[in-house]
């Protein structure tokens, strides 16, 4: 748990020491529950697991993609 904690205050220190922006993702039922489920199972904050989600989703997308789906 310290451990874990520790990386959690890095992570924030991190962040604030960067520029952020906040966007709000609103999903339907079916995610929603699957990312509770992925979240409990990881131990981790759903948001974190969202956050971290997305950002993979993201590194992962070629922006010049003529059709994104």
């Amino acid at each position: 748990m310290r451990a874990r904690g520790a990386l959690n205050c890095a992570a924030l220190k991190k962040i604030r020491d960067r520029s952020v922006k906040r966007i709000n993702v609103t999903l339907d039922e079916a995610h929603a529950e699957k990312l509770a489920r992925l979240a409990e199972r990881t131990h981790v904050q759903e948001g974190t697991l969202a956050r971290s989600l997305l950002c993979t989703a993201l590194d992962d997308a070629d922006p010049g993609a003529a059709r994104i789906t």
